[in-house]
């Protein structure tokens, strides 16, 4: 019911309701403050920079989200050992093979135990 009423907000360009909300709200609540059908590609760089620097940073984390968005073990080793950033690769690879919007990574952060990261978003 909250995010129905913070997407309402955003729609109507009142971004200072969804931030009060998330104030007042458990994190992971609201939804996103982008556009929820905005393709991954499309993120702002600097949001993407500070979410996948988040996730990286402990390495459970962006293994937890590239399995529960679809990547297979090996997979995710592969991109582990070949990149700095493994996961900006990973979410990379699933949004050009899946076609993944905001709306898809905010719900699979938070299912996954990372409203706080979700809330980047």
């Amino acid at each position: 019911m909250i995010r129905c009423f913070a997407e309402t907000a955003k729609n109507w360009k009142r971004i200072d309701v969804v931030k009060h909300l998330r104030e007042i709200t458990p994190a992971g609540t609201t939804g996103p403050l982008l556009p929820g059908k905005l393709d991954v590609w499309d993120v702002p760089v600097e949001t993407m920079r500070e979410l996948t620097i988040n996730l990286t940073v402990t390495d459970w984390q962006w293994r937890t989200v590239a399995e529960k968005l679809g990547l297979r073990p090996h997979e995710i080793e592969f991109l582990d050992m070949r990149y700095k950033n493994p996961c900006d690769a990973a979410l990379a690879f699933l949004a050009q093979r899946d076609g993944m919007n905001v709306d898809d990574l905010y719900d699979v952060l938070t299912e996954s135990g990372m409203p706080l990261l979700a809330d980047i978003l």
